[in-house]
């Protein structure tokens, strides 16, 4: 029977293969089942290069409300997810470096066990990706009457720091005391070569994004907030705590994802060596199908190369379904306002620019509004140069918002539609002391 997605309600938008949406998506089905026990059906729509995430209606708001109340009641349920994380996000890393296979079968059988690894990784991804947006927004009410302006940013980003080992941290300090690039981009191969991956099917240019990564790295300056003049009572210092506990799990859990995703990639080409396809053509290929490599490969390879044009792919009933559809129905006509969340403080008028890729990314001119749907590490060179930044996706605790408040930009995501609004050229109003968004 076929899924109506008007029952269904949209997640996210990210940059990602089908085999890194999908397996995430196979999580998210495992963590609501875990958290409310609830059975429900998750679909991922891929156009060849943005995969969107949905999800049956109402099951998020349930799970948020249920995942949060009992983080604030309880800290071992927090440690139990932080010790989950570290737990899982170990095997995976320790898994993906010891992969390799001789045999056809062993390959396929290997590939199925990375993809399990992957899928349960994903359950601590959830955990923290939710984690870290409630309690983002928990901590903006607390501010919102308390600090303005400048303040609020400052206040964000000194409460947005922890003190916990993480390597962009060990790089910052790194970076603090040298400002060669070559010695920059160095010491990153050798401490940190994974820093760069963000999915194991799409990254591999390693020598130029980590050039860009040590060339646009700037280290943020915090400035000190006098706890006094907040005044803030107990539970306002509970939901700052969780807020800084949730930051550290969302970046390690980050961190994790991407050391596996690096450490797989040699067997990932051995694989498609081995079968004689491409990395992009085995992202397209569903666990269940790999035996179809072995016993009519024209046939998958065919399937898989019109599925890298545009493919849905729904989990309902424990089962997994790829259709092939190259266009997807997006219309927002006659829509000038948008509203989201307030990243970084700030009022500005300026020419629209969207990223939609890297190719993008080189092309972004100074002083334009950068419109994504969300940014990463890679869009640094034109956060840099643009005057203030609207994304679909995102929080307070998202890599834009970030960005924003340690540059001093003003900045509104999690605006669900901006990149369906405002055009390349469009002259808009970002307002986001306001979280509002105008064409003009």
């Amino acid at each position: 029977m076929e899924i109506q997605k008007n029952k269904l309600e949209f997640l996210w938008k990210r940059q990602y293969s089908v085999f890194q949406g999908v397996g995430a998506m196979l999580a998210f089905f495992d963590w609501t089942k875990e958290n409310i026990n609830q059975n429900i059906t998750t679909r991922s729509e891929s156009d060849g290069v943005w995969l969107s995430a949905y999800a049956t209606k109402g099951s998020l708001a349930k799970i948020n409300k249920v995942f949060i109340d009992r983080a604030k009641k309880s800290q071992i349920f927090l440690s139990a997810k932080m010790n989950r994380l570290h737990k899982r996000g170990g095997q995976f890393v320790n898994f993906s470096k010891k992969l390799s296979a001789s045999s056809k079968q062993d390959y396929i059988k290997e590939y199925l066990k990375y993809s399990d690894f992957y899928r349960y990784y994903c359950l601590s991804l959830w955990d923290s990706f939710y984690f870290a947006e409630e309690t983002g927004k928990r901590l903006n009410k607390v501010l919102k009457n308390k600090v303005k302006g400048k303040d609020w940013n400052n206040a964000v980003m000194y409460y947005s720091q922890h003190n916990k080992p993480l390597a962009v941290f060990k790089i910052h300090e790194y970076f603090k005391k040298e400002t060669n690039l070559n010695k920059r981009v160095k010491y990153i191969k050798r401490n940190f070569p994974w820093i760069v991956c963000v999915d194991p099917f799409t990254t591999t240019n390693f020598e130029s994004l980590t050039r860009e990564y040590a060339s646009t790295v700037e280290i943020p300056h915090i400035q000190r907030i006098n706890f006094e003049t907040l005044r803030l009572n107990g539970s306002e210092k509970r939901i700052i705590d969780l807020y800084q506990q949730g930051i550290y799990i969302k970046d390690k859990r980050d961190e994790y994802r991407r050391q596996s995703f690096y450490y797989a990639q040699p067997f990932l080409k051995a694989f498609c060596k081995k079968f004689g396809i491409n990395l992009m053509e085995l992202s397209v290929i569903g666990p269940h199908e790999l035996d179809l490599l072995l016993m009519d490969k024209s046939l998958i390879v065919k399937e898989a190369r019109k599925r890298l044009k545009g493919c849905v792919v729904d989990f309902d009933k424990e089962r997994l379904t790829f259709t092939i559809k190259a266009k997807f129905n997006d219309s927002h006509k006659n829509i000038r306002v948008v509203k989201g969340l307030i990243g970084c403080r700030g009022k500005v008028t300026g020419v629209v620019q969207q990223i939609r890729s890297l190719a993008d990314i080189k092309k972004f001119k100074k002083d334009r509004i950068l419109v994504a749907i969300t940014t990463n590490p890679n869009h640094l060179p034109a956060m840099y140069k643009a005057a203030a930044f609207v994304t679909d996706e995102g929080s307070i605790t998202s890599h834009s918002s970030i960005i924003a408040r340690e540059i001093n930009k003003p900045c509104v995501v999690g605006t669900k539609i901006a990149t369906k609004i405002f055009k390349d050229g469009d002259l808009i109003e970002v307002d986001a002391n306001k979280g509002i968004v105008r064409k003009i």
